[in-house]
């Protein structure tokens, strides 16, 4: 365990600029929007581009896996 905490507080010092770059072009989030056709969900590159915008959660999967990005959950 102690090799894992120790990844972790490496990656919290890292810089935005830093943490972007680590996923470009093969990591991104999907978060949700409220907008004035509802809710939508956005994907998002590792760098915060928004690369699609869907429906449901699933498109923005389906999207996801198209665009081979791999999504992650973010905390």
């Amino acid at each position: 365990m102690e090799d894992r905490d120790l990844q972790i507080e490496d990656l919290k010092s890292l810089t935005v600029a830093q943490l972007a770059g680590l996923g470009e072009g093969h990591v991104g989030y999907i978060r949700q929007i409220e907008t004035d056709e509802g809710i939508q969900f956005e994907l998002r590159g590792a760098d915060g581009s928004q690369l699609a915008t869907a429906e449901t959660e699933a498109a923005a999967l389906f999207a996801a896996e198209h665009l081979e990005i791999e999504p992650v959950t973010l905390q």
